[in-house]
């Protein structure tokens, strides 16, 4: 396979940018937007080797990504809570499967901040709109990296979670938190095996112990996940079978599940 550079914008500029669009109605964004103002911005630049996104790559992505919004009422419509899973998901395939990117070229925030900023403002604005302005960490991360970034998070999540293998879309079936809990842990993420691994065996454990169905998903997955940490302080996860991460992830639910039924009969 093949990959492209995309376009990038260096912290500075993106953060001049986001400041202006991030109070702009979706709408109004979506009506005024003109591809060649965007290409031709003196900010944006490209990687100096390699294939580089053509023009009508970068076009076909952005009316795309519109009409699969469009759907969700995009630019009319502010999406409600499961408008933004269902986009989330949907979104998070789409850019896995048609951004020709490199994991190593997609770890860089720089071509995140251009789709964020340039080429799709005005889906960020709806996405995670608000009557007064939207986050700027949502056009550009935050302190934590690409995970605040609407589309880097999203192609991340689908590269570490999306098996075309796999009987289950955790995508899908994993909640915003959940999501949030497993691709935000550099422990657990920095594999894709790992990562997926630890999904499917969470949604498992909750369909064959149903006598844990009392206790939130977060309580669980979130105690689960700080015991299987503790691990990672002496053992390298990436090393193990799956079999081994099995026993491990079976300790860390199994007691989980017991110490927050102590909590709820106490």
């Amino acid at each position: 396979m093949s990959y492209l550079l995309y376009p990038r914008l260096r912290k500075i500029d993106a953060e001049e940018i986001a400041k202006k669009v991030s109070s702009i109605p979706p709408k109004a964004m979506f009506t005024a937007f003109d591809f060649d103002s965007v290409m031709d911005n003196q900010a944006v630049y490209f990687s100096p080797t390699g294939t580089t996104a053509q023009k009508q790559h970068l076009i076909k992505i952005r009316e795309e990504i519109l009409t699969i919004a469009s759907v969700s009422g995009f630019p009319e419509k502010n999406p409600d809570e499961k408008t933004r899973m269902e986009f989330d998901s949907t979104i998070s395939e789409y850019l896995l499967e048609n951004l020709d990117v490199h994991p190593s070229e997609a770890s860089n925030i720089e071509i995140w901040f251009f789709m964020t900023c340039l080429l799709l403002p005005d889906i960020v604005r709806w996405r995670f709109y608000d009557s007064d302005n939207t986050s700027i960490e949502r056009y550009l991360g935050s302190d934590r990296g690409i995970r605040r970034n609407t589309f880097g998070r999203l192609w991340w999540r689908a590269y570490l979670l999306l098996d075309t293998n796999s009987t289950r879309n955790l995508l899908v079936e994993l909640n915003e938190d959940e999501l949030v809990q497993i691709t935000e842990r550099p422990s657990l993420s920095n594999n894709q095996r790992i990562a997926k691994y630890l999904g499917e065996f969470y949604l498992t454990f909750l369909e064959t112990n149903k006598q844990i169905s009392e206790f939130s998903r977060r309580e669980i997955l979130r105690d689960a996940i700080k015991r299987i940490r503790r691990f990672t302080s002496f053992t390298s996860l990436n090393l193990l079978e799956n079999s081994d991460l099995e026993n491990i992830f079976s300790r860390a639910f199994e007691e989980t599940a017991f110490y927050l039924a102590q909590d709820e009969n106490s």
